[in-house]
């Protein structure tokens, strides 16, 4: 603990050798001669000890003279009634505040000191006269200081200790064992607890004032078996347990499944905190907010699992781990239309950096959308979602320069995405950054309905077309893939892009694509004339939708 001067060290050693919160004012800037407990208006201006300019709530306890306030209870001293070099006449102060009260005007404030962490947690409203006489004991003794007035206490509610019924048969539940009654009262006593009143195999407690966190009886029970001995419990010879019936399926089995798949492909797992800053969000954010937040940077609790993924891979970039596959299993959080609370289960994937190590320097190439892509896909269809039967859609959020999503029915299920330049720039990152995301609830409820059917192989041949189509550089394959399967649904087995070119040859603003397309008739062999037939209407569409020209 920094030192300060002779008075405020005193105050704070005896706030460290009792736990009692002390403050000492410059009597002389007492105006009025009086001290007034007191709330003041809403804005009202307050400059602290740290010579910065506050303003106050309605809701703030204030320790005030007759004109001015002059500390906000029980968490900061204001600065002109500090006490200073000059200072010739003091007076002390000390108090119990509630600990609700100074909580959240610690937390209101961004404030935490000694004097609010020990309030806000539960002072012992009992020793605040002894702290009190120990405090102006110290000063008289060690600065040759004369004591001017007689204690005044003012204490017109009295606190009463907490009561407590204990049963020595619940604590025997509880520990597995029985422990002898004398034991017990021997190690209450012991903490300094009051026994009220004894009945058959049960206890009347008055609670020490100290002990502010023992309210229930499951706290005397762990007050007794910690002195008591945790090893001094022997394990059973037998063990019971329960039957569950094991449900259709296993959440946990396919998140180990899914988790063991994409380590194979050398992702990391990582664990990144639930509570999260604003500044993630903007001010159509339903973020939900904690009522007392330790800082402004835990304020609410994530909306998505994009900052703490950025976040990750920031730390790591910095410390010159720069190819990087994360995934993360987390779940968020958001106030829905009603006001009610809306939590939801994700799994998160990002990519960056080099698709393999520097060893393998003629392979190693930067990740891309479709590295990333590939391992979304592949987790999908591990798990018995066909990909090509998703429908799939460009989307454009705020956080990605351009993503895909995926569709089962109605729902989306997951989706895919480059993070913008904007965004990767706030969180102080300077490579590309590939993100992708599951709908862990979503994913569940497919499973869940989705029956394995067995379907022979197929004993007629297949037929292949390809297409080298120019475009306009806005075109996505989605909407070509999306096109044909409208053209065509019985005997187009699979649409599939093998080549994007752009440069020589090529006008400016379009793109050439190859697509290959497959037909298929599970009853009878295709002719070409039914393929030619399928493959006149979809070029037919490609012209007139999205205005394709044949190369």
């Amino acid at each position: 603990l920094n030192p300060i001067n002779n008075v405020v060290d005193i105050a704070n050693y005896v706030m460290y050798e009792t736990g009692q919160p002390l403050h000492v004012f410059d009597a002389d800037e007492i105006q009025g001669n009086k001290v007034v407990i007191k709330k003041l208006d809403s804005g009202t201006p307050f400059k602290t000890l740290d010579e910065q300019d506050r303003k106050l709530d309605r809701k703030d306890l204030m320790i005030c003279n007759a004109e001015n306030a002059m500390c906000i209870a029980g968490v900061f001293g204001g600065f002109t009634s500090g006490v200073k070099e000059s200072t010739k006449n003091i007076f002390i102060e000390s108090a119990y505040f509630s600990p609700a009260g100074i909580r959240k005007t610690a937390r209101r404030h961004g404030l935490s000191t000694d004097a609010s962490y020990r309030y806000e947690r539960g002072a012992n409203p009992e020793v605040t006269v002894f702290a009190l006489k120990r405090t102006a004991m110290l000063i008289k003794e060690l600065t040759g200081a004369m004591i001017s007035s007689d204690v005044v206490d003012v204490y017109p509610e009295k606190q009463k200790r907490t009561e407590i019924s204990f049963r020595l048969d619940y604590l025997n539940r509880i520990a597995g064992k029985v422990i002898n009654g004398d034991k017990v009262t021997n190690i209450l006593t012991s903490l300094g607890f009051e026994i009220l009143g004894m009945r058959e195999q049960s206890y009347d407690l008055s609670v020490p004032p100290y002990r502010a966190e023992v309210t229930r009886e499951i706290d005397v029970v762990e007050e007794v078996l910690r002195i008591y001995g945790y090893n001094n419990i022997e394990i059973p010879e037998r063990m019971q347990s329960a039957i569950t019936p094991r449900p259709a399926l296993d959440e946990m089995a396919l998140k180990n499944r899914i988790a063991s798949l994409l380590a194979a492909r050398g992702f990391k797992e990582v664990m990144n905190n639930s509570l999260s800053s604003e500044k993630y969000g903007s001010e159509k954010s339903n973020f939900v907010k904690l009522m007392n937040p330790l800082s402004n940077e835990l304020s609410v609790l994530r909306m998505s699992l994009n900052p703490g993924g950025l976040e990750t891979i920031r730390f790591n970039l910095n410390r010159k781990s720069e190819d990087l596959k994360l995934v993360e299993f987390g779940k968020t959080y958001e106030h829905g239309e009603n006001g009610d609370f809306i939590e939801s289960s994700k799994v998160a994937l990002w990519c960056t950096g080099h698709t393999s190590n520097e060893s393998w320097r003629k392979t190693q190439k930067e990740t891309d959308f479709y590295d990333l892509k590939e391992s979304l896909e592949l987790v999908l269809n591990t798990v018995g979602i066909k990909t090509e039967k998703l429908k799939k859609t460009v989307f454009e959020e705020s956080f990605a320069e351009f993503g895909m999503e995926y569709y089962f029915g109605k729902k989306s299920t997951a989706r895919i995405w480059k993070f913008s330049d904007e965004t990767l720039s706030k969180s102080d990152i300077d490579q590309d950054v590939y993100g992708a995301e599951i709908d862990w609830a979503q994913l569940v409820n497919i499973l869940s309905e989705m029956h394995t059917k067995f379907t022979p192989l197929p004993k007629f041949p297949s037929m292949r077309r390809d297409l080298a189509l120019l475009l306009d550089e806005s075109v996505q394959y989605v909407e070509i893939e999306r096109i044909a399967k409208d053209v065509e649904r019985n005997i187009l087995r699979t649409v599939n892009l093998f080549d994007v070119y752009k440069g020589k040859g090529i006008d400016p603003g379009k793109k050439s694509y190859a697509v290959s397309f497959e037909f298929r008739d599970d009853k009878k062999t295709l002719t070409d004339i039914q393929v030619d037939k399928v493959m006149g209407k979809l070029i037919t569409r490609l012209k007139k939708d999205l205005s394709a020209e044949l190369r």
